[in-house]
């Protein structure tokens, strides 16, 4: 028996060696399972010392992997960003030709020019006034008196002009003078001027006067030629730098105590400077001067 049990490993043996010769391509039916098996062991950081430290120091590696992807987050933020900047443009561009399209069948025979500027300086540094610096100037074309609207809704005037960049007097600054227009229940047109308040707070409604109501329209009883709380208002015609029918605001309150037909209009600017990073300035039609 012990002479048999020799004969029979030494046949195993010898069989092991011949198989890499007879078989080069290997025996995936028994080599498999046992790669399985220890590939499985080694998985486990209780049983592989190599994997004991892998926690608290990554590979190089990874290291690059994880640095290459903030690198992608970061690009696809910025990429993100100037996307919506350049949907929100559009919108801007859309709107305020959807604005000026019903001038050009009184009077104007075609729409103005714009030059898209971006915004440098949001609040002045004196809390009285409001103003805010572009990146536009002389060298663009740019004047004095020339509005800045951001898509229809009316910012303010050009009132520094450099070469490279420009500040704009907002409407809420209480320096400024604009028409203004606003219907009334009577679908008359009223015209009066816009004056803002610059107390160095955050109230900067804005107050209409010298809009006064014709007394034919006073009084009704469905309150004829009376202006309510919501109408919005309209920049006028008074002024060749400044279209009309740019949104300057909405009515907040309306008083008349005194009953002479020119009643206090309080309104509150549509201007929402943190909606956009860049504003629109509107130059004169091609051919006519500034």
């Amino acid at each position: 028996m012990r002479f048999q049990g020799r004969h029979a490993w030494g046949a195993v043996l010898i069989a092991l060696f011949a198989l890499p010769v007879l078989r080069p391509e290997g025996i995936p039916v028994i080599e498999r399972p046992v790669a399985d098996t220890f590939a499985w062991f080694g998985n486990v950081p209780l049983l592989n010392p190599h994997l004991w430290g892998s926690a608290s120091e990554p590979e190089p590696g990874d290291t690059t992997r994880s640095e290459y992807a903030r690198g992608l987050e970061q690009e696809n933020a910025v990429l993100r960003e100037e996307f919506a900047q350049r949907m929100r443009l559009e919108e801007d561009l859309a709107e305020l030709k959807g604005a000026l399209e019903g001038l050009t069948s009184g009077g104007l025979d075609r729409l103005p020019r714009v030059v898209v500027a971006r915004v440098l300086r949001t609040a002045d540094a004196a809390a009285y006034r409001r103003s805010i610096l572009i990146d536009r100037g002389a060298e663009d074309g740019l004047v004095r008196g020339m509005a800045v609207v951001s898509g229809r809704v009316y910012v303010g005037k050009i009132e520094v002009l450099h070469e490279r960049s420009a500040l704009v007097k907002l409407v809420s600054d209480r320096r400024s003078r604009l028409e203004v227009a606003v219907r009334t229940t009577a679908n008359q047109r009223l015209r009066g001027f816009v004056r803002g308040h610059g107390r160095g707070t955050v109230d900067d409604d804005l107050d209409v006067r010298f809009a006064q109501v014709p007394l034919q329209t006073r009084v009704g009883p469905d309150g004829a030629g009376r202006v309510l709380p919501g109408a919005p208002v309209f920049t006028s015609n008074a002024d060749a730098l400044v279209p009309a029918a740019l949104l300057v605001g909405f009515v907040t309150e309306v008083s008349d105590r005194d009953l002479d037909g020119m009643p206090r209009i309080r309104i509150r600017p549509a201007l929402d400077l943190g909606r956009a990073t860049r504003v629109l300035v509107v130059l004169p039609p091609v051919g006519r001067p500034p």
